[in-house]
């Protein structure tokens, strides 16, 4: 392809250490051209017929020439504009309609130019809204595995969670024998489990090791649609008081503890000092309880209920999952425990009287205590993300006066107002989307660290990662972003005196409503950066209170120590 700036020197007798006006005339010119032998191109045109396209579109150089060494003394940019408009009209007139894609190939090779022309301006705009972006899509994938994605069992949605409110106490753990009954007598339900968690000793294979222990109903897995990984799952046999003694192990433990030997299958692993044989290995990436704590291996609750199965005011820490039946809502699973915990009461009056159940679907019991700082953290990130476009519009609109020029050019070869403000739109959104996709770069390398500091209330249960849809809401963002902060800079450029413009060193009576529109930039942006920085003070403030908040005794010099005894061995209490 020709090299236009040479070629558009040459026409007007112009050497290269000619500067100032006279050079910005020639590079926006060239650039013209380029463009025109673009579109000549996509439209099929040979290069050489292409090449004469173009050239053809500038009538007279002499003119041209005229004009710009009369610039100084005459306005020529009027007769310069005519002459332009002319070889445009007859150019159009030869042409036809360019198809829209053939129009925005052109601007984004435009766009691709002139930001390579301008490498501070697109590194500072580019960083700028990386970090914005980049803060509002880490945090959106943390909103996403904990608000929106389901829980990482078979139709999650399905699943309750259970405990009891008490006269005494609002949350309370199930009772053993209210357990029973409840599964007995629910109508809501296809079933219902009990849990909790313990420690046991494992002695006999290598050194002694304290185990995190979960106790389960025969009935969880299923409950949960999920098959061990390798053997079976428990039987309701060995559910019950002086049921055979056989455990599960984790998926971890067994690759730690035994290094993936499958011979582990129908061992016997002494736990407080009884023998336990081992039925099976859940998968790989089972998570259970949904809290994520740390847990070994899973043994079968009933094999512990001697003392609680007589003991109703007992509440041993167990919790209860249930599924739904097909028929049945959330609403109709209340009304129903709320039905079977009358009855108790009735009958049991002296430890049921005022005990009701609490009935919660499983992923909004997961994440009660997190909707509302994670609401806050979007906000906050939201709140960031808006000044990082304000300064990126700031600098747009900075950077616009100095192109008046070039804009004054294009008008003067023909681009409708229209036209210029889509490219000049189509260049900001490239913009907007190419920090966009750094942001998501960066957010991926956030995750980990934010994943670091991740509360305890936030379980390894939910899956916070970039993924489609967070991909998807991040390119919305910035394309969204990218329209609303970019119109404006675009709309300005809308109507560009040609003749101040294309004046060396004037001031365009244009500057007054530019500087408004930046002095109402930097007046939105002190505003949000007020905002946040009076959330981020309540914050502190409040996590503040929080530590200094006296417990009631003094604490200082305190420790506390926790002495885990064996059931085995301690059965009752001493």
């Amino acid at each position: 392809m020709r090299d236009w700036k040479r070629y558009v020197r040459e026409r007007l007798g112009l050497s290269e250490a000619r500067g100032g006006s006279e050079e910005s005339v020639v590079e926006e010119l060239a650039a013209a051209l380029e463009d025109l032998y673009g579109e000549a191109r996509d439209r099929g045109l040979s290069p050489q017929e292409a090449d004469a396209y173009a050239r053809e579109r500038v009538g007279d150089w002499d003119a041209l020439a005229a004009e710009l060494v009369k610039h100084r003394r005459v306005d020529p940019v009027r007769r310069l504009n005519g002459w332009l408009e002319r070889g445009a009209q007859q150019a159009r007139a030869r042409g036809g309609i360019w198809s829209w894609t053939a129009d925005m190939g052109r601007d984004l090779r435009y766009t691709w130019r002139t930001l390579r022309r301008s490498p501070g301006f697109a590194t500072i705009a580019l960083l700028t809204l990386a970090l914005g972006i980049g803060a509002v899509t880490a945090v959106f994938s943390l909103a996403n595995g904990v608000l929106l994605s389901p829980l990482p069992y078979a139709e999650s949605d399905e699943l309750v969670y259970m405990w009891e409110k008490l006269v005494s106490f609002e949350n309370a753990s199930v009772s053993y024998p209210n357990f029973v009954d409840w599964r007995e007598r629910n109508r809501a339900f296809e079933d219902l489990a009990a849990f909790n968690d313990a420690g046991i000793n494992l002695t006999g294979v290598g050194p002694p090791e304290e185990l995190g222990m979960v106790r389960v109903s025969a009935s969880m897995f299923p409950i949960l649609k999920v098959q061990p990984a390798l053997g079976r799952n428990f039987l309701p046999e060995e559910d019950r008081v002086g049921g055979e003694r056989v455990v599960l192990l984790t998926h971890g433990f067994w690759q730690g503890r035994f290094g993936g030997d499958p011979e582990i299958i129908g061992s016997s692993l002494t736990l407080d000092g009884l023998p336990s044989t081992v039925i099976g290995v859940m998968p790989r990436d089972f998570v259970f309880p949904p809290s994520g704590d740390p847990v070994d291996i899973y043994t079968p609750i009933g094999q512990f209920a001697e003392n609680w199965i007589e003991s109703r005011g007992d509440h041993p820490g167990i919790a209860v999952i249930g599924r739904l039946r097909d028929d049945m809502t959330i609403e109709g699973a209340r009304e129903d425990m709320e039905r079977i915990a009358l009855e108790l009461e009735a009958e049991y009056p002296d430890t049921n009287t005022g005990a009701r159940v609490h009935v919660w679907s499983l992923h909004d019991r997961m994440v009660r205590n997190l909707r509302q700082p994670v609401m806050l953290l979007l906000v906050a990130v939201g709140l960031l993300l808006l000044i990082a476009c304000t300064n990126v519009a700031n600098l747009v609109l900075a950077r616009g006066t100095a192109r008046q020029r070039e804009i004054a050019i294009r008008s003067s070869l023909g681009a409708h107002g229209g036209r210029i403000v889509r490219l000049l739109l189509t260049e900001n959104i490239m913009l907007w989307l190419a920090g966009g996709a750094l942001g998501v770069i960066l957010a991926n390398f956030a995750l980990p660290a934010l994943a670091a500091l991740r509360p305890d209330e936030i379980s390894p249960i939910f899956d916070v990662a970039i993924d489609v849809r967070v991909v998807l809401v991040a390119s919305i963002v910035a394309l969204l972003t990218g329209l609303l902060f970019g119109l404006v800079p675009a709309l300005r450029s809308l109507r560009p005196d040609l003749v101040e413009h294309l004046k060396e060193g004037s001031r365009s009576s244009g500057g007054l409503a530019r500087n408004r529109a930046r002095s109402a930039l930097v007046i939105a942006e002190v505003g949000l950066a007020v905002a946040l920085l009076i959330g981020a003070g309540l914050v502190v403030r409040s996590f503040l209170e929080m530590i200094r908040e006296s417990p009631g005794i003094d604490v200082e010099n305190l420790l506390a120590v926790e002495v885990p005894l064996s059931e085995t061995r301690y059965s009752e209490g001493e």
